[in-house]
């Protein structure tokens, strides 16, 4: 009776154990974006990243970076015109004119042109194209971080996920 149970318990659980194994093998998360999706297998995953960074002193950047076991990496991101300040006197009334004319010329733009250009990936061959980069530019930070909670969840749980961003 004593060896009889084991092999009657490996019997019964390993379709269910295996089931189980192949579920998180095929769990994938979604990222539905105005500009395209983004499907990953959960097991492929090798890093999610979420960080802040400046380019050349004008703009601030928000990006998460979900990197593979392949050569593909991915770029989600919201950019947004850096804060100048802190320059002094009649500096810090010089930058606020360039932010006030910035912001005019934003809004004298025919809206849905000013729109696509706000929300869509601009690149610049050869200096911003690089091989195995897909990259998707977020409406706002919130949902950037509303991205990245969603992938990081399904990461760690090894769970389907779905994150959909309306345009």
């Amino acid at each position: 009776m004593k060896r009889i149970l084991p092999a009657l318990i490996l019997v019964l659980f390993t379709p269910l154990l295996t089931l189980h194994a192949q579920q998180q093998r095929f769990s994938t998360w979604k990222a539905e974006l105005p500009g395209g999706e983004y499907i990953v297998k959960l097991d492929r995953i090798a890093s999610i990243s979420l960080h802040d960074y400046t380019v050349d002193g004008t703009l601030a950047v928000s990006e998460m970076t979900i990197t593979t076991d392949t050569s593909v990496t991915a770029r989600f991101y919201y950019l947004e015109p850096k804060q100048l300040s802190g320059v002094g006197g009649a500096g810090d009334g010089a930058m606020r004119t360039i932010q006030d004319k910035a912001t005019e010329t934003m809004r004298r733009l025919n809206q849905d042109a000013a729109e696509t250009m706000m929300n869509e990936v601009i690149k610049t061959y050869p200096l911003t194209t690089h091989a195995h980069m897909v990259e998707y530019r977020m409406t706002s930070r919130d949902s950037l971080k509303a991205a990245y909670d969603s992938a990081t969840k399904a990461w760690l749980t090894l769970r389907n996920g779905t994150f959909k961003e309306e345009e």
